[in-house]
């Protein structure tokens, strides 16, 4: 400020001295440093008052401490708090310099009848530094002058790691907001995220999301990370208030690239493609052989561990204890065992879940954009498609998404806005890596399993039944019992969809005197689809045909379930809206003392509805056809026998839910000599 306040003085003084100079009759008197020029009564000067308003060209706000300069006389001058300025000139035409830090340099001629009222747009100058502004979703202010604790990214360090959302792009970069990658929030199922830890132990934990000055309701990995131009992190209650009881849990506010006034038109085009390596199976430590983990298995089963699974006849156990217990049974001689034994030792499934499970991820991102601006108004288109291509073989996502915004002033100091948000995702999620589970549903399958043979053809690994049950002549009739991993991929078509529509819709008036009004809308639509089918050849499908297969006196079967696929669907739908109405008022002193306070109230509707998966039996995926005819009311007895009985699974179920709230609002802060600040917010 000092550099600045000397500069100015200079530029103002030195272009007096030419008139030192006699060529000017009159009387030259320096006063306190002050040149000044008494006229004789011979020559008479006119002096001319030029007024006007200096506005951003950005968002067609005043501009508060832009210099207005006369580049014939030097004569400077300084905006007011609403961007007007007044200045007296000797001549009747000329030229004046307008500068302000952020923008870049204009000049505006004058002349005739072109004397008042002038109005002039500067456009910002992205190469220069610009003070931090932080944004709570009611107003922006300063940094310097916002109480309480922010962090504040900008579209520069967002861009920094390439990613699909907005999330992995803010990991390690905001100080404070923790990623707990083990677990997943029941809010929305994205991952568990905190700002300053939890606020609560049964409700969503999870922090409040603001897009675009409204909370977003929808899924947090549908914002396309191209089309945000910063993100505000408030982390505590000072930061946070004006937002209520839905702050608890920190806010996080994510605002949208717009387009520029009085700009032209610019195209941008980004493409991405990551590249990414199978996951290391061989870098854990902690990982048990093959060989070692026989060796536990053999002194198990010599202390009899395993006798009470081996007595049922149908629990599963491993390959290496079933060998174990065949000469026991007298079906295989004990060198023969040994053997086979030692054959398992040398098998590794991590050689064979990397060449047929595994592979290598490519994610694909492509964004277009356009943006530009006019006199009165500015607009933004942005298009994205992303494709997701997972490490894990038959897991993918691709999602599209459009995002626009638009603003018009058609009078002075109107601004008309309005903006659409909408996202599709389609994804598959047929991995069988969660299906390869240990005896007992351990999370470690038994290392020496194996689902391929030399030659890659698919093979059963031991699931749910152990494999002398499964072999046994008895079950001869039922629908195969194993389980192949490889099959599975093909046979199972487990997808989901969801499209997120989002409209705002805005109007703003500014005011004399530092005063503005405005009201907001926006309405949020959100549809989501899961559709899980299980061909007649899944694993699934089998094993719950078999389950509930009734064996008659006779000896023939009857199936309650009959024999053909599964589908189960389910829907979820969210209507939101948001109405809100706010005054704003600002007002500076000498550019050292500052009041900014803001009043309003926020209507605010949310509709819940969830569809529980609906089950079709014997459904034809070709013909869209199901069997109609089921007895969901009967107990039956479950086969193997001995393990209960049950009801045939339905599932099906709605609930709704619906949340209406209207809140009052204000926010007031003063700040003094730049220095402190005292602040005040209720809701």
């Amino acid at each position: 400020m000092k550099k600045l306040t000397i500069n100015l003085v200079m530029a103002f003084f030195c272009p007096k001295w030419p008139l030192l100079k006699p060529k000017i009759p009159g009387t030259l008197l320096l006063i306190f440093g002050t040149l000044l020029v008494q006229p004789s009564h011979a020559q008479q000067i006119k002096i001319h008052l030029l007024s006007g308003t200096v506005y951003s060209a950005d968002d067609h706000t005043p501009l508060p401490g832009a210099t207005v300069l006369d580049g014939k006389t030097a004569k400077l001058t300084v905006t007011d708090a609403n961007g007007r300025f007044k200045i007296s000139t000797a001549d009747s035409s000329g030229i004046l310099k307008i500068s302000f830090i952020g923008y870049k340099p204009v000049q505006v001629g004058f002349g005739g009848s072109n004397l008042n009222d002038l109005t002039i747009y500067m456009i910002s100058d992205a190469s220069v530094l610009k003070e931090v502004i932080v944004s709570t979703g009611f107003q922006k202010l300063p940094k310097e002058r916002a109480t309480g604790s922010f962090v504040q990214v900008d579209s520069a360090l967002v861009n920094r790691r390439v990613s699909t959302d907005i999330l992995s792009r803010l990991e390690g970069v905001v100080p404070g907001l923790l990623f707990n990658r083990n677990s997943v929030s029941s809010a929305n199922g994205t991952t568990d995220i905190s700002i300053r830890g939890h606020s609560t132990l049964f409700s969503n934990d999870q922090p409040l999301i603001v897009l675009d000055n409204f909370p977003y309701d929808g899924d947090l990995n549908n914002i396309n990370p191209n089309d945000i131009a910063s993100i505000t992190v408030l982390k505590d209650a000072a930061a946070a208030s004006i937002w209520g009881v839905r702050s608890g849990n920190g806010v996080i506010v994510v605002t949208s690239k717009k387009g520029k006034m009085n700009q032209k038109l610019a195209v941008e085009f980004n493409a991405n493609l990551t590249i990414g390596q199978k996951p290391n199976l061989f870098y854990d430590p902690n990982y048990l052989n093959s060989n070692d983990f026989i060796k536990v298995e053999q002194t198990l089963f010599s202390s009899g561990f395993y006798n009470s699974a081996l007595s049922s006849g149908y629990q599963v156990v491993s390959p290496a204890v079933q060998i174990l217990a065949n000469p026991r049974a007298g079906t295989i001689s004990a060198s023969d065992a040994t053997t086979q034994i030692n054959a398992l030792r040398s098998q590794d499934i991590r050689n064979q879940l990397q060449q047929y499970l595994y592979r290598q991820s490519a994610d694909q991102q492509y964004n277009l954009n356009f943006r530009g601006g006019g006199m009165n108004s500015d607009y933004f288109l942005s298009l994205g498609y992303d494709n997701d291509l997972s490490d894990q073989v038959g897991n993918l996502n691709d999602r599209i998404t459009i995002n626009s915004s638009y603003n018009f002033y058609p009078i002075k100091n109107l601004l008309l806005s309005a903006g659409l948000f909408y996202t599709k995702t389609d994804s598959k999620e047929n991995s069988q890596l969660s299906g390869i589970k240990g005896i007992n549903d351990k999370s470690q399958v038994y290392p020496y399993a194996q689902v391929a043979d030399a030659s890659g053809n698919a093979l059963p690994i031991v699931h749910g039944y152990s494999q002398s049950f499964i072999n046994s002549p008895a079950n001869a009739a039922y629908l195969d019992w194993n389980y192949w991993p490889l099959d599975e991929l093909h046979n199972a078509d487990n997808t989901s969809g969801s499209f997120d529509n989002r409209i705002n819709l805005g109007l703003k008036y500014t005011l004399p005197a530092g005063l503005s009004a405005e009201l907001k809308y926006v309405f949020e639509n959100t549809q989501s689809s899961y559709n899980n089918y299980y061909s007649q050849d899944t694993y699934y499908a089998r094993n719950l045909i078999n389950q509930f297969t009734q064996k008659n006196p006779d000896g023939s079967l009857s199936y309650p379930i009959p024999v053909g696929g599964i589908l189960q669907q389910s829907n979820a739908s969210l209507n939101s809206q948001h109405l809100r109405g706010q005054l704003n008022y600002s007002k500076d002193w000498n550019q050292k003392s500052f009041f900014t306070a803001i009043v309003g109230s926020e209507w605010s509707s949310t509709v819940n509805k969830l569809n529980d998966p609906a089950t079709a039996y014997g459904y034809n995926k070709n013909t869209d056809a199901n069997y109609s005819n089921i007895d969901y009311l009967t107990y039956y007895s479950l086969y193997p026998r001995g393990t209960g009985s049950m009801q045939i699974p339905n599932g099906q179920g709605f609930s709704q839910t619906t949340d209406n709230f209207i809140s009052y609002f204000s926010n007031a802060a003063y700040t003094y000599d730049k220095k402190y600040t005292l602040s005040i917010s209720g809701r």
